[in-house]
């Protein structure tokens, strides 16, 4: 009698072990967990959520903002798989290297706040269909890099703002409008250079003997006239995929306002 119940109480401490070990913790838990700290601005009818992450939580000296690429994802996910809860954080671990006197600063794209069960990432938000442009995301970082020098920032000395890919953009257009920042990273470039890209695959293709010439016109045509779609209605944010026309076009343009007007600040790697 004494073995079963010791068996028994054995039995249930497991089961209650296990339950705990893939219970989904509060989204502002699994945020805290990587050491980031939720923060909202209310302006405009609109909320732009981001995420600091401030070593000892004391004013710093310096600042620096990560501006990441297309795709809507969010920053924060998580899932229980096979039992076991387990969480993410889809950036660049940058923030684990910064030196312990920087703020470093992840902004959310429109409809991506929080944390996501990676179970519902395949359906993209209206929100991020219908926000997602230049201008938006350059108004979201200005709008969070002056924040932080007013509320987290004490004297500051170094804002560094950097990204990849569409935050390339974001952060040439922001130069021209932000003359806080102090140095900036660029790393790949614009968005319609992709359909060149994809012009250029298909005659790599072509020339190498992997496709025939009627399959490559065919390609090409089929290129030309999703650009003349594109630019033919540049403000539809209706998409069958994760990118509208009016992403498309308010990237098109050319970062040549970098070199035009951001001589206030320090580029330090640009990669086209």
């Amino acid at each position: 009698m004494f073995m079963k119940k010791k068996l028994f109480i054995l039995v249930l401490f497991l089961k209650v072990v296990s339950l705990l070990y893939g219970q989904e913790m509060p989204p502002e838990e699994i945020i805290k967990s990587f050491g980031f700290q939720t923060c909202r601005l209310e302006m405009k009818g609109d909320t732009i959520e981001f995420y600091v992450h401030n070593p000892g939580n004391e004013p710093k000296k310096n600042l620096a903002v990560f501006l990441s690429g297309s795709t809507p994802d969010p920053i924060f996910t998580y899932e229980i798989k096979e039992g076991v809860f387990k969480k993410y954080i889809w950036a660049h671990k940058d923030y684990q290297i910064f030196p312990s006197d920087y703020a470093f600063v992840l902004i959310a794209k429109p409809g991506r706040e929080g944390v996501f069960n990676e179970a519902d990432l395949n359906n993209v938000p209206t929100e991020y269909l219908e926000k997602n442009s230049l201008d938006y995301r350059v108004w979201q970082a200005d709008e969070v890099v002056n924040y932080c020098l007013r509320k987290i920032l004490k004297k500051p000395v170094n804002v560094v703002v950097y990204g990849h890919s569409e935050g390339y953009n974001v952060i040439a257009k922001l130069l021209t409008v932000n003359n806080k920042i102090t140095h900036a990273g660029l790393l790949a470039g614009s968005a319609m250079p992709d359909y060149f890209d994809f012009m250029m695959f298909s005659s790599k293709r072509f020339s190498s003997g992997k496709i025939d010439e009627v399959t490559f016109k065919a390609e090409l045509e089929k290129y030309q006239s999703a650009y003349k779609k594109i630019f033919g209605s540049p403000n539809d944010t209706r998409s069958e995929g994760i990118y509208t026309n009016k992403r498309w076009t308010s990237y098109a343009p050319s970062a040549d306002c970098l070199f035009d007007k951001g001589e206030n600040s320090t580029l330090y790697a640009c990669f086209n």
